[in-house]
């Protein structure tokens, strides 16, 4: 969902900066705008009304649920949703890579010679680990 849909709910919406709204509350009397509504870069909404009300209160009077507070989840061509990746199999990425790092470079340190097939291997390996690494650090 984006912002627009949980705003074409609302009344006397009005634009307060770049991707954030104040409206009336629709679930309490609200004569004045208390509702704030800000929607951020990842696609996720974020309501606030400085009435008391609750989100919850807030998206049951105009019939959504929590689900529209957050951006569709990708899926795959056949409509599924992807596998999360798991800190067990970041563990097994990393050492089968390193094996593999391991088996060829030691072939290269004895100056056995390699196969094109083995040295892009290596080169794969090697990315591998240097991506795994770079999410784990942020780069």
């Amino acid at each position: 969902m984006t912002a627009e849909t949980l705003l074409s709910h609302l009344e006397g919406v009005r634009r307060t900066g770049s991707d954030r709204w104040i409206a009336k509350c629709p679930a309490h009397d609200d004569r004045h705008p208390s509702l704030s509504v800000r929607e951020l870069n990842d696609g996720r909404v974020l309501i606030n009304c400085f009435g008391g009300c609750g989100a919850a209160q807030v998206l049951d009077a105009v019939g959504l649920s929590y689900d529209a507070l957050f951006p569709p989840k990708p899926v795959d061509h056949a409509g599924r949703l992807p596998r999360p990746v798991f800190r067990d199999d970041v563990f097994e990425i990393v050492r089968r890579e390193a094996a593999i790092v391991h088996l060829i470079g030691g072939d290269l340190h004895k100056n056995r010679s390699i196969s094109e097939d083995d040295y892009r291997r290596l080169g794969q390996a090697i990315g591998k680990l240097e991506r795994v690494a770079g999410l784990a650090y942020g780069s």
